[in-house]
């Protein structure tokens, strides 16, 4: 078996608040999910929610359980920076 699984949502609001230490100008950013872990994906999600509107970000949260999936989110995150930039 492969992949990664955290169990402690604190790290996703850490995480994040170091990307915005790194990446300081950037005013969205995109959290990818695996809806098929429901309780993981939920608390992370909730986590860098609130975590995002501590540090005035906007938070897209992108979802993907298999292979085939990554290039829609992939397509969606394009759109995403488009729009941001434009």
């Amino acid at each position: 078996m492969t992949g990664v699984t955290n169990f402690n949502n604190q790290l996703v609001s850490k995480r994040l608040q170091l990307l915005h230490e790194v990446v300081p100008r950037a005013t969205a950013v995109a959290l990818l999910v695996n809806p098929a872990s429901a309780v993981l994906a939920e608390a992370d999600t909730r986590s860098a929610e609130t975590a995002a509107r501590t540090l005035g970000l906007q938070l897209h949260v992108l979802h993907a359980s298999s292979e085939r999936d990554f290039d829609a989110v992939f397509a969606n995150i394009i759109q995403l920076a488009w729009a941001v930039l434009c």
